[in-house]
């Protein structure tokens, strides 16, 4: 393999063009090589980096930091630098970072690269306005008094709610700017001040936008009935965070299986065997017939429309029913082959067993799974 010359151009031009981060190994003349350093930097990559011999993680590679002190502070080759990639930013010289053009340049590119910006340009309302444009979490790297800033804070969240959690504490204790957050977002509501995740306008909206963000809520709103349905409509999942009083409550629990049948999972003992709640959870989707009480789970009516619903329902019906129609069947199961080519209702829609598809389509194979 040949050596290579680290202080000849040509073959460190052909490195850093298939590594970016052979630059680290030019000579200290090639670092400070505009042609060099400027292809170099055409792309950056990740690589993988072991941590303490076990935990891997993904390391960006800037090859701008290994370009000569010189260059770092050479505006028009910066500019032409952060142009393509903003992040470059990082390694510019703090003069730099402090020049408004440089720093324009490279928050049009990448609005998050404000972070490397002077104290004074993070300051800066043209610079901060232009970042956020690109990239509304670049709120993160403004100064105090701008994130204090409700005209600009309101300009991010209109589109961007969960930016909310970079606004100044005033603001986020300001209901006006909270709502428009989680009207945008329903899960801004986690940066609320406590304030406002006790009022009952703010959470309702939250919980329309997302049901699951009822677990940001306060105590006595996840023990309001009217938040809760809402949620609930939302997203059935959400009574997960809510006491077992309403988790008791048909009404609830009538929404939550609604939203999906497979939510009864998460209901009470009484709601699992109250069979309208669990004729709307197998309507939704049969395989809630697996959360159901064992003695819906032998309702006639019950296990005929979660079959009908999801055939693999089957699975969950109840032993007195697989006793009464099913129990010639020694080895019947609901993966097997045989088993996808029957109507598995018939069987309890029919008293004459004999006439019924499912036996007819049974009996034409001798060696099926059902007769072994």
């Amino acid at each position: 393999m040949k050596k290579i010359d680290w202080d000849n151009k040509d073959q460190v031009l052909k490195e850093v063009k298939k590594h970016s981060s052979a630059l680290k190994f030019a000579s200290d003349r090639l670092k400070n090589d505009k042609e060099v350093v400027l292809e170099a930097c055409k792309k950056s990559y990740y690589s993988v980096v072991i941590k303490n011999n076990k935990e891997l993680i993904w390391k960006a590679i800037k090859p701008l930091e290994w370009a000569s002190d010189k260059l770092k502070n050479n505006k028009k080759f910066i500019l032409e630098i952060v142009k393509s990639s903003g992040w470059n930013l990082e390694f510019a010289s703090d003069k730099l970072k402090d020049d408004f053009d440089v720093v324009m340049t490279a928050v049009k590119e990448r609005g998050s690269s404000l972070k490397y910006a002077s104290i004074k340009l993070k300051d800066d309302d043209e610079i901060v306005l232009e970042a956020i444009k690109q990239d509304g979490s670049a709120l993160e790297f403004a100064s105090n008094r701008l994130k204090n800033n409700k005209e600009l804070i309101l300009e991010v969240i209109i589109n961007q709610g969960y930016m909310l959690q970079y606004a100044s504490e005033k603001l986020r204790d300001d209901k006006n700017v909270v709502m428009r957050a989680v009207k945008d977002c329903g899960w801004a509501l986690e940066f609320a001040s406590d304030r406002l995740r006790n009022d009952i306008e703010v959470v309702m909206n939250a919980v329309k936008n997302d049901g699951m963000v009822l677990i940001f809520a306060s105590s006595e709103l996840k023990s309001n009935k009217d938040i809760i349905l809402e949620a609930v409509k939302n997203n059935g999942y959400a009574i997960m965070y809510t006491s077992d009083k309403f988790k008791d409550d048909k009404d609830i629990a009538l929404e939550v299986v609604k939203n999906d049948g497979c939510n009864l999972e998460y209901l009470s003992e009484k709601n699992k065997n109250d069979p309208e709640v669990v004729m709307n959870a197998v309507k939704n989707d049969g395989k809630a017939l697996e959360f159901a009480s064992d003695t819906l789970k032998n309702n006639k009516e019950i296990v005929i429309t979660a079959l009908k619903q999801n055939k693999m329902s089957f699975a969950y019906i109840g032993e007195n029913i697989k006793e009464e129609y099913f129990d010639k069947e020694k080895n019947y199961s609901a993966e097997s082959i045989e088993f996808q080519l029957v109507k598995p209702w018939e069987r309890l829609e029919k008293n004459d067993l004999e006439s019924n598809a499912w036996v007819e389509k049974i009996n034409n194979g001798k060696d099926n799974q059902w007769e072994r």
